[in-house]
């Protein structure tokens, strides 16, 4: 008799602190980094608002001028990935970390594309369609250093995808600032996936996957944590709890088997809980939480 089960991973990241986290911020996986340089001014311009051009001039109404260092890299991303998938990508990593959002916009609430390329950063590959431009500024207590981190994304007319990023350390913060670099601690983090009744490889294959991965793969104290819950009415508790086990154990063996250091992860098969769950589905919830 064949038993179907509807199981849910549960894969906890633990993060290590701000501190323990490479100062340079990550860029999007898919992607080659075209240009990086560095930054230093005593009086450099931010931008926390939409952009305008009036009277042959770039308008600005919230315009912020810094005593900084830093630097700023350009990267082209692959094909198949949206200029909103590299930015979601920035901005999940950015929260994750502790950041808080100065001001953010997309498409043509930005403003017109090229008064960010030509105007604002100066650079003309950025030029592209206002209603795939995305853009974020971001405050972030990083390794005791107050940083503003600046993030756009932006797809052309040609069809390439372009990721530009500004990781600035201020000698000062302004006061409209301030309030920016209180009390920042990592963010809960939970993303679900459904399960259905698909093959493990065909869930760990995913981008979703990658990304952890590469987490564990950066950061050496990171531990990843697999709990399957198994719903059957018609098996016993204890057989319950035994296929669970079996479900996340093969899991884990997949992950092994694909790079990831069996020492860093631990599992756990935990049988049925009182929750409902569509026949032959599932999902799969991936949980950053702090140390």
């Amino acid at each position: 008799m064949i038993i179907r089960f509807a199981c849910a991973f549960f894969a906890l990241v633990f993060m290590l602190p701000l501190s323990a986290f490479a100062g340079r911020v990550e860029l999007f996986p898919y992607g080659k980094v075209l240009k990086e340089n560095s930054i230093k001014s005593s009086d450099y311009l931010v931008v926390a608002d939409q952009v305008k051009w009036v009277n042959n001039t770039l308008r600005l109404d919230s315009e912020i001028r810094l005593t900084a260092e830093g630097e700023k890299r350009l990267q082209l991303i692959d094909p198949g990935h949206s200029s909103k998938q590299a930015f979601l990508f920035m901005q999940s990593g950015l929260e994750a970390r502790g950041a808080k959002p100065v001001f953010v916009c997309q498409g043509r609430d930005c403003g017109a594309s090229n008064l960010w390329a030509n105007q604002v950063f100066q650079v003309s590959r950025l030029y592209g369609k206002d209603r795939e431009q995305f853009y974020g500024l971001y405050a972030l207590n990083q390794e005791g250093h107050h940083q503003l981190v600046i993030v756009y994304a932006i797809k052309r007319g040609n069809g390439r995808v372009y990721l530009y990023t500004e990781q600035l350390t201020a000698q000062t913060i302004p006061p409209e600032l301030a309030k920016y670099f209180g009390d920042q601690k990592p963010q809960l983090r939970s993303i679900e996936v459904s399960l259905s009744e698909r093959k493990l490889s065909d869930i760990f294959a995913s981008e979703l996957f990658s990304r952890v991965k590469a987490m564990l793969d950066d950061n050496p104290a990171i531990t990843l944590w697999l709990v399957c819950r198994v719903e059957n009415e018609a098996a016993t508790y204890a057989d319950s709890v035994k296929a669970s086990r079996e479900i996340v154990e093969s899991a884990r063996e997949w992950l092994v088997a694909k790079g990831v250091s069996a020492s860093r992860i631990a599992t756990l098969g935990i049988g049925p809980f009182p929750l409902e769950y569509k026949k032959g589905g599932g999902t799969l919830d991936i949980h950053f939480v702090q140390n």
